[in-house]
């Protein structure tokens, strides 16, 4: 993004100014998708790109009144000094100092870099793991504003489509406690990673404890079911007698 700004507002000095001479000094250049036009008019109206390596960074001074930027080109292999009017700086994003906390709050992943990850970047590119929290713009990573209103329409209809009806559908196949069984030991309620899983006080017996599961939430992805010592939690369509069954009948068929 940094980089398309610059060469953007190297090409306006330059269509402004064609006597004004004009460096980028980079360490590289990523004008991605049809913004790649911007490098090659650049380099038509007479902008001069300067290479330099990541471990040899321009040193700029001041000399009285005037700057100087001493720079390595790896192209040329020459140190080259220019004495420019105005050194200009690109800033890059960085994602915001809260993101974690937020994380945290809304239960959603973040990336190695500290930008919210999406579900899936090709099939729910605007969608976390935790149902009904969306995503767009800087809090993905930088972009440009066309990217950032597109995905913002994006987030808005896909939020349309959960607020838009009277019921909320969700899968058949989840956890269910068995509270006969229960003893509210609290295995479950760390290793669940949709936080659907918590554990209360049973109205019945006040010193009792028993897991409940949020059935808006859960997934059925039965992390709770295997990590349950009581095997008070089983996942509906899989519960241990139709499992058994369905072993039984395979191994009666192989007879």
């Amino acid at each position: 993004m940094c980089c398309t700004e610059a060469v953007k507002n190297a090409i306006n000095i330059k269509k402004a100014s064609p006597s004004t001479e004009v460096y980028i000094l980079h360490k590289d250049i990523r004008t991605y998708g049809f913004r790649e036009d911007y490098y090659k008019e650049a380099g038509e109206v007479g902008v001069k790109f300067i290479r330099f390596d990541e471990k040899a960074n321009p040193i700029v001074e001041k000399h009285g009144s005037g700057l100087s930027v001493m720079v390595d080109d790896v192209m040329l292999g020459e140190t080259i000094k220019i004495h420019p009017d105005l050194v200009v700086l690109s800033t890059g994003v960085r994602p915001h100092h809260d993101n974690e906390e937020l994380a945290k709050m809304l239960k959603v992943p973040l990336s190695k870099d500290g930008y919210f990850l999406e579900a899936h970047m090709k099939l729910r590119p605007v969608d976390f793991a935790t149902n009904g929290v969306y995503m767009a713009g800087l809090a993905h990573w930088p972009k440009f504003m066309d990217e950032t209103i597109a995905q913002a329409s994006g987030a808005a209809a896909r939020a349309m489509t959960i607020i838009s009806k009277e019921f909320l559908e969700t899968e058949g196949i989840i956890a269910a406690v068995n509270e006969m069984v229960c003893n509210g030991c609290g295995v479950c309620e760390p290793v669940c990673e949709y936080k659907a899983i918590t554990i209360v006080k049973d109205p019945a017996n006040p010193d009792k404890l028993k897991a409940v599961v949020n059935e808006g939430l859960c997934k059925g992805c039965g992390t709770c079911v295997a990590a349950c010592p009581s095997a008070a939690m089983e996942q509906k369509g899989f519960k241990d007698q139709q499992m058994y069954a369905m072993i039984d009948a395979a191994l009666q068929e192989g007879k």
